[in-house]
């Protein structure tokens, strides 16, 4: 009997499954915010979403970002909503976060249709669990009387819709009047010593934001907006500003095969200056908009 109480009893833990050590479960923090970029070629100049990722992947502890884009040149928020690209990415339920960039000067022109398309997308976000944050766009270099406007037709329906507004025109401006203290400051400087050495050089002029064209970025321009686009995503400023963002690699190419040029290489000076930029900009555009709701009639 003994016998075959221990032989029953063996063969009920054969049949027992060995037990596996735990897996640790993984953290929101851990998982990638998939965020999806929509906008023309204020948006793939320079590839924003990119750096945008790249300045994510520098901070120690951030949570990492997967970007993904649609954008064409030229294209308005109206051309996206009628291909329905977006509404068939969207519905795929991957993406937490979705960027809105509107034509650069249909909101001084045709607010009505922007904000329209902008309601429309930003419904399919939402039913797709999807935040909308707004890539607020600068103004030309020849007409910088044109922000304020930009800025309030983002602004509104912003307010209107509960989501967040990345200032980026107003770090443009920011970073204009900066660089111009900056650069009186520093022919102060030389004058000062060109009355002791005559070898004294000029001071070296901040870098232009604006490319040839006077419309779209350079990539200190793009930089610059990718700054305010990432906190606009996180919520917060960056920890840390990377001064080196490395391209996007195709992953078709064989091993061995240099990588491509860096997006963007700065002086730390400069990344400190683009970062201050960025700083008083959120500043600024946070307390006119608390000035704008004291304001308003109860």
């Amino acid at each position: 009997m003994l016998a075959h109480a221990l032989a029953a009893l063996a063969l009920l833990f054969a049949q027992e499954p060995t037990p596996r050590p735990a897996t640790p479960a993984r953290t929101r923090a851990d998982a990638p915010l998939r965020v999806l970029f929509v906008g023309n070629s204020y948006t793939f100049g320079n590839d924003v979403p990119w750096m945008v990722r790249g300045l994510a992947a520098a901070e120690k502890g951030a949570r990492p970002l997967e970007v993904e884009s649609i954008a064409i040149g030229g294209a308005t928020l109206r051309n996206h909503v009628e291909s329905g690209a977006v509404a068939e990415k969207l519905a795929t339920g991957r993406f937490e976060v979705l960027v809105l960039q509107e034509q650069s000067q249909l909101p001084l022109l045709d607010r009505a249709a922007f904000h329209d398309a902008a309601r429309e997308l930003h419904a399919l976000a939402a039913k797709a669990n999807a935040r909308v944050v707004f890539f607020c766009t600068w103004a030309r270099r020849e007409h910088p009387e044109q922000r304020a406007g930009l800025e309030e037709a983002y602004a509104a329906i912003g307010k209107e819709l509960g989501a967040t507004v990345a200032p980026v025109g107003r770090a443009f401006e920011r970073y204009a009047a900066l660089a111009a203290s900056e650069g009186t400051r520093a022919k102060r400087t030389t004058a000062k010593q060109e009355k002791r050495t005559s070898d004294a050089s000029a001071p070296p002029a901040s870098p232009s934001l604006y490319m040839e064209d006077g419309s779209h970025a350079t990539p200190c321009g793009s930089y610059l907006a990718a700054i305010l686009i990432l906190e606009a995503i996180q919520g917060r400023a960056p920890r840390t500003h990377a001064r080196e963002l490395p391209a996007r690699r195709d992953p078709a190419l064989p091993t061995g095969v240099p990588a491509p040029p860096a997006l963007i290489s700065i002086e730390e000076e400069l990344a400190a200056l683009l970062a201050r930029s960025a700083r008083e900009a959120r500043e600024g555009f946070a307390k006119d908009r608390a000035g704008s709701r004291a304001k308003a009639p109860a």
